[in-house]
């Protein structure tokens, strides 16, 4: 009798653990959904956030997707696709509902599902306390890119993507083609979905270390899901026109190494991330841990693609707890989930467990609460160094500001939403190149007046909007015709003398 009820207490030993590890799994959840809001404006602090906003409102209000660009004057008409449409729809929505504290919160929603789905992977090898804590840190230390744009909005499909790959690859087994659904999602959402390939790339590679070859059936159907990935990045209103476009960025683009976030990253800037790159690194060499050649290469690759371009911080410390979560516990049984539930939750866990409906309901439920909240006591706006809202005020009033504009780049997004055609803006993935932007670059330097004074000629620049540390400012005191119209602490306006 007593063997007749042992499968079943298993099961509902099992079935208790899961829910409990979902309801702990809202813990990292609630604490990254309040470090966003405490730092909601800086959400707003990226220029390219305007831009995202309104070629989604455009969407809506069109029905049309854009095949060329209407929100420059420097190349206008020229082919140009939003091909993030889908996150643009998402960030125009929250606009619409919320205003900026609509598209501040959603980026913090997708931030908050990302700690909830990393510690939910990372439970099912370690035990929760561990999960809860590396969850946490993890999205924590990729704050440096907390900005409203498409790639948060990809974080967790980013985790949901290498968890299910590396997770069957871990245990020997062909990928799960439901996940290819993912894909779908992210080929619509995010350009960086090209690096989704290079993940079911190492996932094959570490099924291929673990199997031997041995599997025939299984190194097929990983071949057929590689084939299927490379097809379904068609899978767009644009077709093959944005995988296309994805690898140029890093090819063929001579605005990548003059952007900031395509910088290599600084330890003097992220003094936090460096330490706990040197850290994790470290720990894994003094302690004997052991990885695979594939999951190793993983890592290496992860590491190398955060020290060539800032942006791509989140790789390493949102991917290496997935890469290593299953031989950490096998290597230390300790820190294991296995372990943990050897030795049996403890009484609260077990009330928690046996109250699931109840513990989730009011975890999410908090949530909700602090949604709804937020914007009745602190309401997100746009920082100012990014969108000057007097100097645009100013210019919308003057006579002055006439024809086309010479303009900061960070300018760029807000000038979109504006409605304001734009010199530059940050659409520098298929604008602003053949030269161009190299030649704005030019203008910074102190020999570069020649240059400036070509470009206000044969863009018929009618004035020009900078910020006041623009280093193109000093040559406007060498040029004819131009005056100080405006200024304040944020923003500059020129305009041509003796103009009514």
């Amino acid at each position: 009798m007593t063997n007749s009820k042992l499968p079943d207490t298993l099961s509902e030993r099992t079935e208790r653990t899961q829910k409990l590890n979902t309801v702990l799994s809202l813990v990292p959840a609630l604490l990254v959904l309040g470090a966003a809001f405490a730092n909601m404006d800086p959400m707003l602090s990226d220029p390219d956030t305007y831009w995202h906003v309104k070629t989604g409102l455009d969407i809506f209000s069109t029905g049309v997707l854009p095949v060329q660009d209407v929100y420059s004057h420097s190349y206008y008409g020229q082919p140009w696709i939003a091909k993030e449409w889908l996150s643009q729809l998402f960030y125009a929505g929250a606009y619409s509902v919320g205003g900026w504290t609509g598209v501040a919160a959603l980026a913090a929603s997708a931030l908050s599902l990302t700690a909830f789905l990393l510690c939910r992977l990372l439970s099912r090898e370690l035990r929760p306390t561990i999960a809860i804590g590396v969850a946490v840190l993890a999205v924590l230390l990729v704050a440096p890119i907390w900005v409203a744009r498409p790639h948060i909005l990809s974080f967790p499909i980013l985790i949901a993507w290498t968890g299910s790959l590396l997770g069957r690859s871990g245990r020997g087994m062909p990928p799960d083609f439901r996940s290819l659904l993912l894909l779908v999602l992210w080929v619509n959402m995010h350009a960086a979905f090209s690096i989704g390939l290079v993940i079911a790339m190492f996932a094959f590679l570490d099924f291929l270390e673990r199997t031997r070859l041995r599997d025939k059936a299984d190194i097929l159907r990983w071949m057929i899901f590689g084939a299927l990935c490379l097809l379904l990045t068609a899978a767009t209103p644009y077709g093959f026109r944005v995988l296309a476009l994805t690898l140029s960025m890093s090819t063929a683009n001579e605005a990548v190494p003059l952007t900031i976030e395509w910088f290599p990253l600084d330890p003097a800037k992220f003094p936090i991330q460096t330490a706990a790159l040197m850290i994790a690194l470290t720990g894994l060499l003094v302690s004997g841990f052991r990885l695979g050649f594939a999951r190793s290469l993983f890592i290496v690759a992860a590491v190398w693609m955060m020290l060539l371009h800032v942006r791509f911080v989140y790789l390493f410390f949102l991917l290496t707890p997935i890469v290593i979560a299953a031989e950490t516990a096998r290597q230390f049984p300790v820190v294991s989930a296995q372990f943990w539930r050897t030795q049996g939750p403890g009484h609260f866990e077990q009330w928690i467990s046996r109250r699931f409906r109840i513990a989730s309901s009011c975890m999410i439920g908090a949530m909700i609460v602090l949604l709804a909240a937020i914007g009745y006591v602190k309401t997100a706006t746009p920082w100012q160094k990014i969108f000057p809202e007097q100097a645009l005020q100013w210019i919308r009033q003057s006579p002055a500001t006439k024809g086309n504009v010479l303009n900061s780049q960070n300018f760029g997004g807000p000038l979109i939403f504006s409605n304001i055609p734009t010199f530059v803006d940050g659409r520098t993935d298929q604008l602003f190149n053949r030269g161009f932007a190299g030649d704005i670059f030019k203008t910074f330097e102190p020999s570069g007046g020649p240059i400036l004074r070509q470009q206000l000629e044969n863009h018929s620049i009618g004035w020009v909007l900078l910020s006041p540390e623009d280093p193109r400012l000093p040559h406007f005191s060498t040029l004819d015709q131009w005056q100080e119209g405006y200024r304040d602490d944020n923003a500059v306006v020129l305009i041509r003398k003796n103009r009514n």
